[in-house]
C-alpha cells in the first residue's frame, strides 16, 4: 500500500513541460483574468491556457530548481496539504530527475472544461526521457481571489513507471 502510494505522489510530482523555450518564473503569481462579455468556449479555453503559462513555467522551473516554495506557489489549498514536505518533495524529484531528467520544452496538447475545471496536457521534453513526457495539469478557479490555482498535477512516461 505504502508503495503505491509513494508511486502517486511520485507521479504527480513528475508532471509539467511544452515545446517552448523555458521562460524565468514571474516574480509575482499570477492575477486573475475577467473574462470578455460574449466570449465563445473556444476563446475561454486559448485564454485559460495563456493565463496558465506562468503557472506551469513556474512549476517545471520549481522542478528543474528542486525549489519547493516556487513548486507549490500556485496549488490550491488541498494540494499544499498534499505537498507540504519539503523533504519528501526533495527525495521525489531527484528520483524523478534520475528517471527523466531536467525539464527543456513544453507544447499544449489539448485542453477541456469539466464543471468548474479546466484540464490542460502538456506534452514535455526532458533530458533523459525517450519520447515526451505528459503532464497533466488541472486548474480551477479560487473562489475569493478568482485566480487559477492547480487542483492536480500528473505526470506520465514510460521511464517513471519502470
Amino acid at each position: 500500500m505504502r508503495n503505491v502510494v509513494v508511486f502517486w505522489l511520485l507521479l504527480l510530482w513528475c508532471a509539467a513541460c511544452t515545446t517552448v523555450t523555458r521562460q524565468p518564473p514571474p516574480a509575482a503569481p499570477p492575477q486573475a483574468v475577467q473574462p470578455p462579455v460574449g466570449e465563445t468556449q473556444d476563446e475561454e479555453l486559448r485564454r485559460i491556457v495563456r493565463e496558465a503559462e506562468p503557472i506551469i513555467n513556474n512549476i517545471l522551473d520549481a522542478i528543474n530548481k528542486t525549489d519547493h516554495a516556487a513548486y507549490i506557489r500556485d496549488f490550491n489549498d488541498a494540494m499544499r496539504s498534499a505537498y507540504h514536505d519539503k523533504r519528501q518533495f526533495k527525495k521525489i524529484n531527484k528520483w524523478r530527475k534520475s528517471r527523466i531528467g531536467e525539464y527543456t520544452a513544453k507544447n499544449v496538447w489539448k485542453i477541456q472544461k469539466q464543471n468548474q475545471y479546466y484540464i490542460i496536457y502538456y506534452w514535455t521534453k526532458f533530458t533523459k526521457a525517450q519520447n515526451p513526457v505528459t503532464i497533466r495539469m488541472v486548474l480551477e478557479r479560487n473562489q475569493e481571489s478568482k485566480v487559477l490555482q492547480v487542483a492536480m498535477l500528473s505526470y506520465d512516461a514510460p521511464e517513471l513507471k519502470e
